[in-house]
């Protein structure tokens, strides 16, 4: 927290600092539990399910992604990926 803010923090009025904590509690219940948490919980609930060879598949597929990502965005794994070609 920055010094600014926690001064006008602290110098705030009571029913001002708890409208403050309750939009930031608001703020972390939704990077949480949101819908990125949602598709997560999903992937898993259907995933414990997945035969060996769906599960290898998935994981695969992931790893693709993840490795195109790097080729695309990160320099040094574009010239890594580029000269073992």
């Amino acid at each position: 927290m920055s010094k600014l803010f926690k001064e006008l923090y602290d110098r705030s009025p009571a029913f001002l600092q708890n409208a403050v904590l309750t939009g930031y509690g608001a703020l972390l219940h939704r990077e949480r539990y949101g819908e990125g948490f949602a598709r997560s919980r999903e992937l898993l609930e259907q995933s414990q399910w997945y035969s060996a060879e769906e599960l290898a598949s998935y994981q695969d597929e992931q790893l693709r992604h993840v490795v195109k990502h790097a080729y695309e965005t990160v320099p040094y794994y574009r010239r890594v990926f580029d000269d073992a070609a």
